[in-house]
């Protein structure tokens, strides 16, 4: 891959993951979900970093549990940044990134945090899009807000 390639494959990674911020903040799941690969692993780590809190292994058995938090996702609100951001083009279909993150969720009875992070991922080029293959997660702090314990621990 030239330079242009590479430089137009990054911007195309991060439209992805904007998307994927964009569409998660405003509920839109199927457009959320359009964002992965159908084999998608997910994973969401703990602030030890360590231990699991949840993990999907394909875009629907994520969708599946999407379904079955609807109401209260509807009920609250979330809103995500990602900061800065290395992407590696691998080569003309595959790429990693890692994104400084930030998350506020506020679900009544459930979620109230702020979490400070990043998001390692691996991105696959399919058809013409780069989409996510492989999230994992992980936590530098957790600032826990009034209201249960978001992190169920």
């Amino acid at each position: 891959m030239d330079r242009i390639d590479i430089l137009w494959a990054r911007e195309q990674i991060k439209e992805t993951k904007a998307k994927y911020f964009r569409f998660t903040d405003l509920r839109r799941t199927e457009d959320f979900l359009a964002q992965f690969t159908e084999d998608l692993v997910w994973t969401w780590l703990a602030e030890d970093n360590v231990t699991p809190l949840a993990r999907f292994n394909s875009r629907q058995e994520f969708a599946d549990y999407l379904e079955s938090i609807k109401e209260k996702r509807l009920n609250g609100f979330s809103v995500h940044h990602g900061h800065t951001v290395e992407i590696d083009v691998i080569d003309e279909d595959n790429a990693t990134a890692i994104w400084s993150m930030q998350d506020y969720l506020r679900v009544p009875g459930d979620k109230n945090f702020i979490g400070y992070g990043h998001y390692h991922e691996e991105y696959r080029r399919v058809g013409e899009r780069w989409l996510i293959s492989r999230c994992t997660l992980t936590r530098l702090h957790v600032d826990q807000l009034e209201g249960e314990n978001a992190l169920g621990t």
